[in-house]
């Protein structure tokens, strides 16, 4: 099986919104999202950039507006 490098996923942040300090998330596996162990092994992950955002404190994380507003209005 050849390795695939993905160059881009969330797995920090989705684990930081279950539970900060609790990886049983992606070390268990639940079926559902983008990443666990059991899937990383199975489909040949061979490593990733993992992508780091640290929300405000007190926020939940959640964008807030139109995200892709910004991507398609020239100012």
């Amino acid at each position: 099986m050849v390795a695939f490098f993905d160059g881009h996923n969330d797995l920090l942040l989705k684990l930081w919104r279950q539970d900060p300090g609790d990886g049983s998330l992606f070390l268990e596996g639940d079926g559902k999202g983008h990443m666990d162990l059991t899937r990383c092994r199975q489909g040949g992950f061979g490593g990733g950039m993992f992508a780091c955002f640290v929300p405000s404190p007190g926020s939940t994380g959640a964008p807030k507006g139109n995200m892709g507003a910004g991507l398609t209005t020239n100012p």
